[in-house]
């Protein structure tokens, strides 16, 4: 029984780190995860972005053009 003591023992550094080892992964899998999602939302606000001053300036034409109608 001491045997078995004796190894469970001389495994459990190694188990500390293979236990580190895969926390780091966890660690980096979450943060890759962060890092592509922080570029997504980037990407889809600049689409947005430029959606939105293409409206814009359709508006303002459209603006303009109803005041030199009114005026005329």
């Amino acid at each position: 029984m001491s045997s078995k003591r004796e190894n469970r023992r001389s495994q459990r550094p190694e188990t500390l780190m293979n236990s580190s080892s895969v926390q780091d992964s966890c660690y980096r899998t979450i943060i890759d995860y962060a890092e592509r999602t922080d570029k997504d939302v980037k990407r889809k606000m600049n689409s947005m972005n430029l959606k939105l001053m293409d409206i814009e300036r359709q508006m303002e034409a459209v603006e303009a053009e109803i005041s030199k109608a009114a005026y005329t």
